[in-house]
């Protein structure tokens, strides 16, 4: 509750107070005096009801874009493709207006923080002028206000006038449910509109996909596969391989003389699964980041600095997380198989397989799958051991090549981010984004 609390603040101030007094039929009521107007509390209550479809909803399009925190517009038009939200004979949900929605919301939410900057700035000079000093910063440090200005600005980091946050996007949310309801007048109160928007057409067009993504929760795997008695036991019995594997991965093609970080980042996560070949046909870069993402702590306030890290870091429990996701998602062989064969595990029997590529492509999962797992630790323990066995791998074939551990050039960038062509709504050739985007197969490595 806690984090939505804080996201829905902000949200007010980014332009869902402006929608509802000039849109909503009670939109100046204030009956409480708090400065808010009561419907915006009414709206608020109707997405908390839908919050965790909300959440998952803008996690899973974010991830199109290799993202966890941002989404392109590659990836908003996606979403609007996908739930169906264009009508053509509306005046109000064209294609073009969810194009103008886009940028509308994400230039109101950086003028805001403009703004911000500006009066802290002037408060600043203000207060310095006529208040008498009395113990002056340390030597090098920045003025109050440019520290200030540096967390407000956190907002909107990393190419972030393309894209939209979680707090834009519920304001998205909001002006969507004011042009398909309110302003044709089906509905008079927003917090009606809001609620029949997500919780009649987002679930039901959603829902009409094959892939299931989108309504699934993190809880629901946690629940159902990984807080098991059984993959806790695998888990504990390798504890001490699995520090051994975290500490290296985090510590992966870091340049000599520097000390890694101390929980695991998303980058060195995608570019260790992927030197790894973890990352193959039957586990695409965008279910990598999944894995990675879904697995984080849930903060209360990403704006703060330890928010922020939690938030962008995994501890050496959510890293046992991402590998149980991963063992969910991954080509692997049953005990019958390995039986038959006398193969001690996964790893003995993918090495005598006359076709892996063959395999992988035959045995990969969707994600989310509705499809039941039946012997669930068995797959986390082969896990384990193609991370261990490539690992091993890695460090031979690095030793014999005589290579550095200096980084790799990052790979380029997909559509919709930097340098990326945006792909919109309106637009006639659209690119849209895919659900899974996997490297080149690598068949001598599981």
């Amino acid at each position: 509750m806690s984090r939505f609390e804080n996201d829905w603040r902000r949200a007010l101030r980014k332009g869902v107070v402006r929608l509802v007094m000039r849109y909503d039929d009670d939109g100046h009521v204030d009956i409480d005096e708090d400065g808010v107007p009561d419907e915006c509390e009414e709206v608020g209550d109707a997405i908390w009801k839908h919050n965790q479809l909300v959440y998952a909803l803008f996690t899973n399009y974010a991830s199109l874009n290799l993202s966890m925190t941002e989404m392109t517009l590659n990836s908003f038009t996606k979403l609007v493709l996908d739930c169906e939200l264009v009508q053509k004979n509306s005046q109000l949900c064209k294609a073009r207006d969810f194009d103008v929605m886009f940028f509308e919301v994400n230039k109101a939410g950086r003028q805001v923080v403009r703004e911000k900057i500006i009066i802290k700035e002037n408060l600043a000079t203000s207060s310095s002028a006529t208040k008498p000093p009395t113990r002056g910063p340390r030597p090098g440090a920045p003025p109050a206000f440019l520290r200030q200005a540096t967390t407000l600005l956190r907002d909107h980091s990393a190419d972030s006038e393309n894209t939209l946050t979680i707090v834009e996007f519920l304001v998205v949310i909001v002006r969507i449910a004011v042009q398909r309801y309110v302003q044709p007048g089906i509905f008079i109160d927003i917090s009606d509109a809001v609620d029949e928007l997500i919780g009649v057409v987002l679930q039901s067009k959603l829902g009409a996909l094959d892939d299931k993504s989108h309504l699934s929760e993190p809880d629901h795997f946690r629940r159902g596969y990984c807080y098991s008695e059984p993959v806790c036991l695998v888990l504990k019995a390798h504890e001490a391989l699995l520090h051994e594997i975290y500490d290296w991965i985090r510590a992966f093609e870091c340049p000599l003389g520097v000390d890694p970080a101390k929980h695991l980042t998303l980058r060195v996560w995608m570019r260790a699964t992927r030197a790894l070949e973890v990352m193959n046909i039957d586990l695409s870069e965008r279910d990598c980041l999944r894995c990675f993402s879904w697995s984080r702590t849930v903060v209360i306030d990403y704006k703060t600095l330890r928010g922020q890290y939690e938030a962008t870091h995994l501890p050496f429990e959510g890293f046992m997380e991402a590998l149980c996701r991963i063992a969910m998602q991954k080509a692997l062989p049953t005990q019958a198989e390995m039986d038959e064969g006398g193969d001690r595990d996964a790893v003995a029997f993918i090495g005598r397989l006359s076709n892996v590529k063959a395999f992988l492509d035959e045995r990969k999962r969707r994600w989310c799958s509705d499809e039941p797992v039946a012997g669930f630790e068995i797959r986390v323990k082969h896990i384990i051991s193609i991370f261990k066995h490539s690992q091993r791998l890695y460090d031979q074939q690095k030793m014999s090549s005589g290579k550095s551990s200096q980084p790799q050039d990052d790979p380029p960038p997909p559509a919709g981010r930097r340098g990326g062509r945006r792909a919109s709504v309106a637009s006639a050739h659209l690119q849209q984004p895919t659900s899974s985007t996997a490297p080149s197969p690598a068949p001598a490595r599981p």
